[in-house]
């Protein structure tokens, strides 16, 4: 091992989680974090949490969880087991015609780019996260050392940029 790459006593590496995105596979994520924490004994092992989409909300939802990371993947599991497509996106015929003309009239006009919003309404799944979302833990975590930055990333539909949001405490 190279001078460069040793670690003193003191300076234990950084574990993190990358969650991916994909709807279905944040269910899969759940159940998968859930048999590692059957392993797991420590209080939270991950100091970066990172995630896109749905690994996003896993992600937020692990970062906040005030509990140790056997019962916050217990609990993310159990998230994904209560989630409904109706707390995803509206599922009534009316707004899912809605949804499909307006996607028409886009692509035949050729107005794609102004403003792609997506094609369901997804105002079920903002409030179903502003409810079970305890955003105000993360920065306990942080402050308590357990974690040390939570990244998101998003990517912008009209122009295909990514940004990564970060919220953690400073590196040294």
């Amino acid at each position: 091992m190279n001078a460069a790459h040793e670690s003193t006593p003191s300076e234990a590496p950084i574990i993190a989680l990358a969650l991916s995105g994909g709807g279905a596979r944040g269910a899969y994520q759940a159940g998968m974090l859930k048999g590692m924490a059957e392993f797991i004994d420590e209080d939270f092992p991950f100091r970066v949490v990172t995630g896109v989409s749905a690994g996003a909300i896993n992600a937020t939802l692990l970062a906040s969880s005030p509990d140790p990371f056997r019962q916050a993947a217990r609990s993310l599991e159990q998230a994904w087991l209560d989630l409904s497509i109706d707390q995803v996106f509206k599922t009534s015929v009316g707004s899912l015609s809605w949804s499909f003309a307006r996607w028409l009239w886009l692509l035949t006009t050729g107005r794609i780019s102004l403003g792609v919003r997506g094609l369901f309404d997804t105002r079920p799944l903002c409030q179903y996260l502003a409810k079970h979302l305890p955003l105000h833990h993360i920065d306990t975590n942080i402050e308590a050392g357990r974690l040390r930055a939570l990244a998101l990333s998003a990517t912008r539909y009209s122009t295909g940029e990514t940004i990564t949001f970060v919220h953690g405490s400073s590196w040294h």
